[in-house]
């Protein structure tokens, strides 16, 4: 975690889901690519602020659950 007077962060990398992806609007893409989640935590001493936020319930709760063991008081969610 971040020294006192310093900013910190930690990026958390969730499984993949699934998503249908038109080969006629992406060719490079293929079926069953899928979206990981990356939210990352930004935080000082006691707060912190989330940025890229989980897509999903699943993904929210295990989000949830990792923001909650950091300690820290999130403050703010930015796309």
């Amino acid at each position: 975690m971040a020294p006192n007077g310093t900013l910190g962060y930690d990026v958390f990398i969730s499984e993949p889901i699934p998503i249908a992806v038109d080969a006629r609007r992406c060719p490079t893409a293929s079926a069953g690519c899928s979206r990981r989640c990356r939210p990352t935590l930004i935080y000082g001493i006691n707060d912190a602020v989330v940025v890229d936020p989980p897509l999903t319930a699943d993904q929210a709760a295990s989000v949830g659950d990792w923001i909650k063991a950091s300690g820290k008081n999130v403050t703010a969610i930015r796309n």
